[in-house]
């Protein structure tokens, strides 16, 4: 029988109290091997800290969510120098990732049935885990779903993350956070109802609330793994997303645009390069990005 360290009872606030503002990590972020390693105390002050910035606005939005604090998980072979993560290192940018990506809540697992698929997520290097109300806080949040929700070019981590040197500790850590299990399940990254409400609360938030997949940044991603300049890039995709905007509904413009100033300049367009459909409601919602003129 393994004996476990004997938890501290007392506990001096190592966070920001709730409500305070985050602060980013320092130093060299130590790799760990063992959830043990980390004193009941601090768990459970990451619990309510997270609780406390994260709850206040979900109203009954998350149902099951509304007991338990959100955290973000991200998978990885590259250890965050500077205590940032970046797309990947030189493999990744070469195939023109911008975006980082996190599961909330679990480890992400492998879409399709191919087992061999599953070792890609349970066979990583490190598993990073920090609270999500502390990454939106310091981070340029796009939105995303519980199974991917993702941020602009890079992710700066905050003091109260966690690196864990293999997947069966993170886990473990995962569950003394607070997991969920709806419906009575172990697991909860496949069940769609809880993707859906994750969604509809980051819409909520003002946030993107559907896959990536659907997301412009999937489009500007293959694109810049093309060869395409930035520049170019958003340019295309302006035209494509104005062309949306009638069934998206006012603001949608403003919202890609904020996100796309998140990865560079944002080039302005002439009206008649938008080709946008006729009885178009939400053309006010373009004038920020049309230069008038031939």
């Amino acid at each position: 029988m393994i004996e476990l360290p004997e938890f501290n009872t007392v506990w001096e606030n190592k966070y920001p109290l709730p409500g305070e503002p985050v602060r980013l990590a320092r130093g060299t972020i130590p790799v760990i091997e063992n959830v043990d390693q980390i004193y009941e105390g601090e768990i459970q002050e990451i619990r309510e800290r997270t609780k406390a910035l994260i709850l206040p606005e979900s109203g009954n939005y998350f149902f099951s969510f509304s007991e338990t604090p959100l955290v973000g998980v991200h998978a990885t072979d590259f250890y965050p120098q500077n205590n940032t993560i970046r797309p990947g290192g030189p493999s990744l940018e070469k195939a023109g990732r911008r975006t980082i990506h996190f599961s909330l809540n679990c480890i992400a697992s492998a879409a399709g049935p191919l087992e061999s698929k599953e070792d890609i997520w349970t066979t990583k290097k490190y598993y990073i885990i920090a609270p999500l109300a502390d990454l939106l806080e310091t981070n340029q949040a796009i939105g995303g779903v519980t199974v991917d929700f993702f941020f602009a070019k890079q992710v700066n981590l905050p003091e109260t993350a966690k690196i864990f040197g293999a997947a069966s500790e993170a886990k473990k850590y995962i569950e003394r956070i607070g997991k969920l299990r709806p419906s009575g399940q172990d697991s909860w990254a496949n069940v769609g109802m809880i993707n859906d409400a994750g969604g509809n609360f980051f819409k909520k938030m003002g946030l993107w609330g559907a896959l990536h997949s659907h997301h412009w940044t999937a489009d500007y991603e293959d694109l810049i793994s093309r060869g395409v300049s930035h520049k170019e890039a958003i340019r295309v995709i302006l035209k494509t997303e104005a062309a949306k905007s009638m069934g998206y509904g006012p603001g949608h413009i403003q919202r890609v645009k904020k996100e796309m100033g998140f990865f560079g300049e944002v080039p302005s367009l002439h009206e008649k390069e938008l080709n946008i459909p006729q009885g178009n409601s939400d053309t006010a919602c373009l004038e920020d990005i049309i230069v008038n003129g031939n």
